[in-house]
Order: structure tokens, then sequence, then C-alpha cells
């Protein structure tokens, strides 16, 4: 029965007849035959009294075919199936084709067997067992790093997890001592820099109190000195000194030692006025004054510097609630500040003005 004319045809003298006669069943090797397509041919027999009865089958190889490529796993795994004679009973993946002999002689080994051999230079994992009812071998071939990776991994992942663990251990509390050490530095840092500020405020404070001082000691003889030139002045008006050859210079000294003694009892005004430290006080105060006696402090300044202060006051300007001391501060800074921008050859111009609420 089958697809193939095989009435007539007196199979007597073949081999798988022969044997199949005298042991009951028969499985032959894969062969192409006369199909030209590679199978299997299973033969077993059946005695009822006298007469003997043969039941044949040709089996292609596709299905076991499928079932040992089921096998070869990852990318470099193989499996087959091998005769006695080291011939493939099914394709290869790398090692060569059906029905070719392997150039390994796997028949060497003997019963169902896992080993690590090398093969062309490879080391690889090489697992060979005999079936129960046919004399074919099975091997399956892999390559041992590809199937020990998972076991690398994680060896390399216990690794990692103990060194990331150690170095946990032993750079995080290095890590926060940098941390701390380093913040204690800055704060040493600011620390040092609030103390040469106090440092040096206390020394403003100082020379404040010094030039105050100075202010005081400056008055008493300036206020002499004036007492004087008006004594001088007195003398001056009466007629017979009127009548000297030398009145006109007498006179002129006098008034220019009147001038400059002003001049220096202005000056120690206004170093007293800016020297003198008080706590802040709520009063009305002229911002027209205040610049106008800020600006008079750098007036040996700025000419050294050929820089030129000009006012614009906006009169009159309404008067306000501060503390004229704090202020004159602020004014000096910011005409300090434009100074030491301009350097030199300039000019600054200081306005004032107001903007109506209503």
């Amino acid at each position: 029965v089958g697809p193939y004319n095989l009435k007539g045809v007196n199979y007597r003298n073949e081999t798988w007849f022969h044997s199949v006669m005298l042991r009951g069943a028969y499985v032959s090797d894969v062969f192409m035959g006369v199909r030209k397509f590679p199978h299997i041919i299973i033969a077993v027999l059946r005695r009822e009294g006298e007469r003997s009865w043969i039941l044949r089958a040709s089996i292609d190889t596709d299905l076991f075919e499928t079932m040992v490529k089921a096998a070869q796993l990852g990318e470099k795994g193989d499996a087959f199936l091998l005769n006695r004679d080291n011939v493939f009973q099914t394709t290869p993946r790398f090692e060569g084709k059906l029905l070719d002999r392997a150039q390994i002689n796997f028949n060497k080994y003997e019963g169902a067997r896992v080993e690590s051999t090398d093969i062309r230079g490879q080391n690889a994992l090489l697992a060979t067992t005999w079936l129960k009812n046919k004399d074919w071998m099975l091997v399956i071939k892999e390559d041992t790093r590809e199937e020990l990776m998972p076991l690398v991994y994680a060896r390399f992942l216990a690794v990692w997890v103990i060194f990331g663990g150690i170095a946990v251990i032993v750079g995080g509390p290095v890590f926060m001592a940098r941390l701390m050490t380093g913040q204690l530095i800055q704060s040493e840092r600011q620390k040092a820099v609030l103390d040469a500020n106090l440092e040096q405020s206390s020394k403003m404070a100082a020379l404040g109190k010094l030039a105050a001082g100075i202010a005081h000691e400056v008055n008493n003889p300036l206020a002499v000195i004036k007492e004087k030139v008006g004594w001088a002045k007195d003398l001056l008006a009466e007629e017979d000194i009127q009548q000297s050859e030398n009145f006109k210079e007498f006179l002129d000294a006098v008034e220019k030692i009147d001038q400059h003694v002003e001049r220096a009892k202005n000056v120690t005004h206004r170093l007293l006025g800016f020297a003198r430290r008080m706590e802040p006080v709520q009063e009305e105060v002229d911002i027209n004054k205040i610049l106008t006696e800020t600006t008079a402090l750098f007036s040996n300044e700025s000419r050294f510097r050929n820089i030129s202060i000009f006012t614009e006051f906006t009169e009159p300007l309404p008067r306000t609630v501060s503390d004229s001391s704090q202020l004159q501060q602020v004014f000096l800074n910011i005409i300090n500040n434009a100074i030491d921008a301009i350097d030199k050859d300039g000019r600054i111009t200081v306005t004032t003005g107001y903007i109506s609420a209503s």
C-alpha cells in the first residue's frame, strides 16, 4: 500500500528480509533508496501456524529530524544521530551533512556520558548515549562558554555586589568624612571672613573714635585762634593803627587767618558728624544738606584725580523721616564707588528729586 507500485517485487534476497525472518523485527539506517529521499524501513514479522506475515513500512526522517533539532540549543549548540559506522542519520547543524561520515569518531564513547572536551580547538560540552532499540547514538554538543554564561554572570554579579558592598562600607565613611571636612573648612573660611570684617569694623570704629578725639582737640585751639582773630580785627579798627603803612597787609593777613580757621572748623565739624557712633534714630532730615556735606568730604580726592562732582538738587525738597548718619554712610559709599570706577579724569553728577503721591 502506498504511492509506489511494488506489486510483484520480490524481497526474498534483501538483507532486511533475512534479518526480520531471523529476529522478528528490523529497523534500517537512513538511506535514499529508489525515491532519492532520506527514509528508514521498519519491518515486523508475525507467524500464524505455518504461514508468516511481514509488515514493512517506509518512514520519512522528518519526524525524528524535528525531535533531534529541538535539542540544538543556543547559537553554537548541535544535536544529531549517528549509526555504528559513524554516519549521520540526521542533519547536523555544524558537523557536516546527512549520510556523511563524521570527521570525529563518536563511536568510541560507550554508554551515556557527559564530558568537557576539545573539538577542533574549541572547548565544548559533549553528551552521548546509545538508543535502546537501535544502534544509533544521540550526540548533543554545546559551547562551554555559552552554557556557563549564566553561571559566569551570576559569579560576576556576586563579585560586583561584594565589592560594591565593600566600596559602600569603606567609601561611605570616607565620603562623609570628606564632606564634613569640606563643610568645616567652608565654615572656617566664612568665620575667618567674618572675623576679618569684624576686625576691620573694630578698626574703623577705633579710627572713628580717634578722629573724633582729634577733631575735638583741634576744635579747641581753633576756637582760641578764632577769638584772637576777632580781637585782632577790633584792634585794626582803631584809628591810629589804620594810619599805619602796613595796615592793609595786616588786615589781609587777619582775614586769611579767619577764613582758614573757618574752613578748618567746617572740616572738623564734618569729621565729627561722620565719626560719631549713635543708635539709629528717626528724625526729619534734609537730603540735600546731607549730600552737600558728603560731597564736601571728597573735595580733595576728587581734585587730586581730576574728577568733577556736580550737584543738581531739587529745591525745595520735602523732608523725610530717617537717620541722617546712616543716610550719609550710604551716600558716602555710593560716591566713593563712583570715584573708584572713574579712577581719573571724569565727572560725577548727584541729582535729587521726588515724585508726588498725587
